[in-house]
């Protein structure tokens, strides 16, 4: 029994110092195995492994059994790390349990977050209530800055319709990283390229430090206006961007003089100007118009072709006929295809409305004739100062309350609005005597008034 123990005691005394001699991880760091005295198997590996803080460090570990006959397939060892992993890390084993002989593998995960420094640490195995433990080192290091780079582009570009944009776009390195300036920095424009325009880069690919021209070419028929155009930068899995202000300018404009107000029947003229860059003034603009004005008007452009900074004179004809109201009209201008156009405002106002009255009661004898004063006045006028548009003139006629015999003239017809004419009434023997109530009807080409003339008719005297 003695003979025994002391075999026992040698022989773990032995195999501890192989396992220190035999398991590895290099001179800088020899694992330490402790197998008290009758364990039955024995671990190896482990070793020295370095990572960057966020990285994964994997060690290597297998159990071997001391005692040839005592192992079986049904012996399983658990694996797990008791001591010294830094704050924060994780681990796992893979397989684990495991056999004997079989390798398993520990994955140790740390966070960017993992304070650099150098942790050994235990791992222990377990067979039942045999339990056997060896060390290990795990070294974080920091890892370094992260490369990158930063994109730029110059200054906002103003342009005509039809003109060229440059921009300069350069990929610098930032002031607190270092960028990797031997790789190639791919650029292309990812939005905000108005329609009707091209953009190229002098080098689609540039270095750090390097530069590239951006060419934007606009068309003629690009909308004017103010776009922020986006460049995109793409080193390896580093994205970065720039914005680059491209303004465009009309190659002309067309404007209008301000809205006219007339009366029916009337004509209105407006100034049409086309306007734009001095290197355009000798630029043709074809004129055209349009408009919602009734059937009977007429627009006439003069000249029809003007060149940039020159004026057309637009003359509007009206009918007499036409209704009251605002009236648009367009007059639009082309210049190799590219389309401006302004609008007139045309106000046609409502024509004078009037009033008529006379002097009466009148009275006349029997076969004799009296002279009656009818007068129109202008709504709202207390004086029957003439209105001098003969558009407006009423036309006077006696349409009821004449008696047998009777006859009326004129003494002008028709009058203006704010006139006056006289009106002769003619009796005859015919004419029975009595109180006649005499209509005069007043019509405008837009508006029928009346005034009623009473004229009495007596017998003569004696």
């Amino acid at each position: 029994m003695k003979k025994s123990k002391l075999f026992l005691v040698l022989l773990s005394f032995v195999l501890t110092l192989a396992a220190v001699i035999g398991c590895g991880g290099g001179a800088a760091y020899a694992p330490k195995v402790d197998i008290a005295v009758g364990k039955t198997f024995s671990i190896g590996g482990g070793g020295t492994q370095t990572v960057l803080a966020g990285a994964n460090g994997v060690f290597a570990f297998t159990a071997t059994s001391l005692l040839t006959a005592e192992a079986r397939s049904s012996d399983l060892i658990t694996w797990s790390v008791v001591e010294g992993l830094p704050a924060g890390a994780t681990y796992s084993f893979s397989p684990n349990p495991s056999a004997f002989g079989e390798q398993t593998n520990l994955t140790i995960f740390t966070t960017p977050e993992t304070p650099a420094g150098s942790y050994p640490f235990r791992v222990r195995a377990t067979l039942g209530d045999l339990v056997v433990e060896i060390s290990a080192l795990l070294n974080v290091n920091t890892p370094p800055p992260a490369k990158s780079f930063m994109l730029t582009g110059s200054a906002p570009e103003t342009v005509n319709q039809g003109d060229d944009a440059n921009f300069t776009i350069i990929p610098v390195e930032t002031t607190d990283q270092t960028a990797r300036s031997n790789d190639p920095v791919e650029l292309t424009v990812t939005s905000g390229l108005p329609t009707g325009t091209t953009a190229a880069f002098s080098f689609t690919s540039v270095n750090v430090g390097s530069a590239s021209t951006l060419a934007v070419s606009v068309g003629f028929n690009t909308v004017p206006g103010t776009y922020p155009i986006t460049v995109t930068g793409t080193q390896g899995t580093t994205v970065r961007t720039t914005t680059v202000s491209l303004t465009v300018l009309p190659v002309y404009g067309l404007s209008g003089s301000t809205s006219q107000t007339i009366l029916p029947g009337d004509s209105a003229s407006f100034t049409v100007t086309a306007s734009g860059p001095l290197n355009r003034s000798s630029t043709a603009v074809t004129l055209t118009s349009s408009s919602n004005l009734p059937n009977g008007s007429t627009i006439t452009l003069t000249p029809n072709d003007i060149a940039v900074g020159s004026s057309s004179t637009v003359l509007v004809n009206t009918p007499n006929g036409i209704a009251p109201g605002t009236y648009t009209i367009t007059v639009s201008g082309d210049f190799a295809g590219v389309q401006r156009s302004t609008d007139l405002t045309l106000i046609v106002a409502a024509p004078p409305d009037f009033t008529m009255i006379n002097e009466g009661p009148y009275f006349v004898t029997i076969n004799e004739s009296v002279d009656t004063n009818v007068f129109t006045f202008m709504n709202g006028s207390t004086s029957p100062a003439p209105f001098s548009r003969a558009a407006d003139d009423v036309t006077l006629s006696v349409t009821g309350g004449l008696g047998t015999g009777m006859t009326t003239s004129f003494s002008a017809n028709p009058i203006q609005i704010g006139g006056q004419s006289t009106l002769t009434v003619n009796t005859t023997f015919a004419t029975a005597p009595g109180d006649y109530q005499i209509v005069v009807t007043g019509t405008s080409p837009y508006y029928t008034h009346t005034t009623t003339i009473t004229v009495t008719v007596v017998e003569p005297s004696g």
